[in-house]
């Protein structure tokens, strides 16, 4: 590796073998593994070093090897990876169940106040850390690897063992709270994601101690559920997406705002239907699809697979494998360092998500909406933290903040400069964020002033101006929510909200069904809901209540054109449209002196259950792409290029117009200028 992470023909083989299974790796031959991996393209493995059950796969003297296991299976991938030229990262769990029986005393420990703590893993505030995983570590590194892939290498719940009490007691004077509304809490979940970070920064110490050149990835880490800053010594961000709902959509969500962090990284999906919960195989295309995703996104891609318990890989698999690198091989020399081109940004605040969630993973919820929403109105876009945004944001034609008004000041004066200079702004009410609602920047920035959120969750979007009527039934659009009160200043109504009609149970049961009454709109009163302001010389709308978490939560096509149609009242001019029967992912890159054009075709499978997957995906036409362009193209080139996918362009007035035929997974459009 020499200090770079790269490729996307990669393969994690999972191999948790419970302690009392006889079996392991008897069936394993290194050598006819790497030349099977070799024949379908592979260029990296990870392979196991330490499975959660705490059982080390090498010859170890410090630590817990397998019970059953004769061989040191980490020399011997290592030795047999060499001949065939693939990299070997080694993977390292650390939840260490073995150590967790041996040594209770080490075990991580909730409490029954705060909900969902408990876990049966060793706490990384433990000696566990020095008397096992930095000894470990030293071993593992003295082989010849790639890297280190961490799983649970950061704090995910709450502890209470008396390792956490004594050091947070002898810091801050008092115990460690159990009221996770107050302010203790909040100085208790930064200092376990402060001792979580530290802990970073002493084992890529100790690992670089013995080899420098071993690259470090952790597993969740650095993403949305915990935006922190990665550190120098971390070389790459990595993650298994969850599949048990929709691995496109999940791919895609992470990679927007990954790709902003200057960071190599790479995202696994696997050959599983219901993720690492089977041994059951995706159709070829599904894996097409995620990876397609992956790739147009700025990511790596790793295709997750498991041994069987005798060690042996499924040669059918990998046939498939074989398939989905092929289609990665056409694709990832073109998207090769190639960079995002800002548009429409979105923020994803990282401490007033934290506040939101439980103070050590982060509340994504509105972020999620968003994400979901824009995705699905052909719209390209990044997810930006509140450094990146602040550095960046007089790159970008728009952006919008869902749902987070508790932000730093140093980024508010920057969102105002931003605006004053003609900006564009979308905000929505943050229901967490009752202190500031009354702010002074809110009441410049917005041009209203904002009173208590409503008790009732419930309520209508009435739009009073025609551009936010379009494609709208002319009717009181329905909304779960939470409401604010907003009077204007010197903005003014776009949309206005009605009252839901609701009352105090009875008790009899039904009262809360809509069909019974509740929830109907009340026409008599009317109060500003969504609003325009001009502020300098930009302009600011602002929408009152939680779009964004509720389109997540209830996916109502309503609100996503309503979101859609302020988006065109704020940027009616757009670098790049697209228009097609049915949603695409759309990214716009840049690389060198070519604009690249991503067009992943979204028109997936039907489901009553998840995950929900593209499976048997048609062939898409009549999908028209604009793109503004200050002179005309030197070349337009599909890829891939083949007899039924064609593209046709003409350029006119600053304006590229491509009509493409014949899309099916994924298409670049590669634009030399």
């Amino acid at each position: 590796m020499k200090n770079s992470y790269k490729g996307s023909r990669k393969i994690h083989f999972d191999y948790h073998t419970p302690p009392d299974f006889q079996e392991v790796a008897s069936g394993f031959e290194p050598e006819i593994l790497m030349k099977d991996l070799a024949e379908v393209g592979c260029e990296l493995i990870n392979f196991f070093a330490k499975d959660l059950f705490g059982n080390c796969y090498w010859d170890t003297k410090v630590g817990h090897k397998h019970p059953y296991l004769k061989r040191d299976l980490l020399k011997e991938v290592t030795e047999a990876s060499k001949k065939y030229g693939i990299k070997v990262v080694a993977y390292y769990n650390v939840m260490d169940l073995y150590n967790v029986q041996v040594h209770p005393e080490w075990k991580h420990r909730g409490c029954k106040e705060v909900q969902n703590s408990e876990g049966d893993y060793v706490c990384l505030n433990s000696p566990w850390l020095e008397k096992v995983l930095l000894p470990e570590l030293r071993e593992i590194s003295s082989y010849e690897i790639d890297g280190i892939f961490f799983d649970f290498l950061y704090f995910h719940q709450p502890c209470f063992c008396k390792w956490c009490e004594q050091k947070f007691l002898s810091e801050f004077g008092y115990e460690i709270p159990k009221d996770t509304k107050s302010k203790e809490w909040q100085a208790y979940t930064k200092w376990l994601r402060k001792r979580g970070s530290e802990t970073v920064e002493k084992v890529c110490k100790t690992i670089h101690e013995v080899n420098p050149n071993i690259l470090v990835g952790i597993n969740w880490a650095y993403v949305q559920r915990q935006p922190e800053r990665p550190p120098d010594s971390v070389g790459f961000i990595t993650l298994d997406i969850n599949e048990t709902d929709c691995a496109s959509l999940n791919a895609s969500y992470y990679a927007k705002y990954l790709r902003m962090l200057n960071k190599p990284f790479d995202i696994m999906t696997t050959r599983f239907l219901h993720w690492w919960g089977d041994w059951s195989l995706k159709p070829v295309v599904t894996m097409e699809h995620e990876c397609a995703t992956i790739l147009a996104n700025g990511g790596l891609c790793i295709i997750g697979d498991h041994f069987y318990i005798n060690g042996k890989h499924e040669k059918e698999v990998l046939s498939s494998i074989s398939r989905v690198f092929d289609f990665i091989s056409k694709r990832e020399r073109i998207l090769d360092g190639a960079s995002s081109i800002p548009f429409i940004a979105i923020l994803h605040a990282t401490e007033n998500s934290y506040v939101k969630g439980n103070g050590i993973l982060a509340d994504e919820t509105s972020t999620r909406g968003a994400h979901k929403l824009l995705l699905e109105c052909n719209f390209h876009f990044d997810i930006l933290n509140e450094e990146r945004l602040a550095n960046n944001i007089s790159d970008y034609s728009l952006v919008i903040i869902p749902e987070q008004m508790n932000l730093p000041e140093t980024l508010i004066a920057k969102i105002k400069d931003y605006v004053k200079k003609g900006g564009k702004l979308l905000l929505s009410y943050d229901s967490s964020a009752e202190e500031v609602l009354e702010a002074q920047w809110i009441n410049e920035l917005l041009g209203v002033s904002l009173k208590h959120k409503e008790n009732s969750k419930l309520g209508y979007i009435v739009p009073e101006v025609l551009a936010l009527q379009k494609d709208l039934p002319k009717m009181p659009i329905f909304c779960r929510s939470n409401f604010v009160n907003v009077e204007e200043k010197t903005a003014k109504t776009l949309a206005s909200k009605l009252e839901a009609y609701v009352i105090k149970t009875s008790k009899q049961g039904w009262e809360e069904w809509l069909g019974a009454g509740v929830g109907s709109p009340i026409f008599d009163k009317k109060t500003p809901i969504v609003t325009a302001n001009k502020f300098g010389n930009g302009e600011v709308v602002f929408v009152g209540c939680e779009i964004f978490k509720s389109y997540f939560e209830y996916n109502d096509w309503t609100l996503k054109t309503i979101v859609r149609n302020a988006i065109n009242l704020l940027i009616p001019e757009k670098i790049i449209e697209v228009s097609s029967p049915y949603p695409l992912e759309v990214t716009l890159l840049k690389k060198e002196e070519s604009y690249l054009i991503n067009l992943i075709n979204w028109h997936s499978e039907r489901a009553y259950k998840a995950p929900i997957r593209a499976e048997n995906l048609s062939r898409m036409n009549n999908v028209t792409v604009t793109l503004t362009l200050d002179r005309v193209p030197k070349q337009v080139i599909m890829h891939p290029n083949d007899e039924e996918h064609k593209a046709e362009w003409q350029w006119n007035s600053n304006k590229l117009k491509i009509r493409i035929s014949g899309l099916h997974v994924h298409s670049i459009l590669e634009i030399r200028t």
